[in-house]
């Protein structure tokens, strides 16, 4: 069973909360917290755990920029982690990936703080 974890894009004060300094590992405090914090001005932006990592062990969240290399191809994607259909997936320019292999897939970004990483591509 894949842990339920969540962190949330502050959009008014430009910041990511993440579980380390958000939910102190219990999501009912994080929730109170994203439900004070949606009060007035402040529309805070959910992300889910995909249940994933990346080939240096962080985790891997909705909106999270991640690169793919096809090695024997010579060949690199960047894209988006998405929620597509039924799963998590990494939507790049004109195209749609599962997730890609733990060992060929790494976390660049995200999409709120580095915009400019899917920009470059065309992928956004």
């Amino acid at each position: 069973m894949r842990e339920i974890k969540f962190r949330a894009w502050d959009s008014f004060n430009r910041i990511m909360w993440g579980e380390a300094d958000c939910y102190r590992n219990d999501l009912a405090t994080f929730f109170r917290e994203y439900e004070d914090a949606i009060i007035g001005e402040n529309k805070p932006i959910l992300m889910q755990y995909t249940g994933l990592k990346d080939k240096n062990g962080k985790e891997i969240y909705e909106g999270d920029i991640l690169r793919f290399e096809l090695s024997e191809l010579g060949y690199i994607e960047v894209g988006e982690v998405k929620w597509i259909g039924s799963g998590f997936w990494m939507e790049a320019p004109n195209k749609q990936f599962h997730l890609p292999f733990e060992d060929r897939r790494e976390v660049i970004g995200n999409i709120y703080d580095n915009p400019e990483l899917l920009e470059r591509c065309g992928a956004h």
